[in-house]
């Protein structure tokens, strides 16, 4: 998957909010999109969370030492 393809992937989810409808603008299978936003995610180094505040992605927390 190219630079491209990250950015169109990454634009239907701002633009639709959701793995469904971003799949429906793409034509592609919802499992297909998630396995491709869980791949952008690992390489960029961010996870989601906190869709509720508006904030798709958010940087990982530390572990604690122990």
């Amino acid at each position: 998957m190219g630079a491209l393809d990250d950015m169109a992937l990454f634009a239907a989810l701002a633009r639709h909010g959701g793995i469904r409808k971003a799949a429906a603008e793409l034509e592609t299978q919802p499992s297909t999109v998630s396995r491709r936003l869980t791949a952008l995610e690992k390489r960029l180094g961010v996870r989601r969370g906190c869709e509720a505040q508006g904030f798709p992605w958010e940087q990982p927390q530390a572990k604690p030492s122990r």
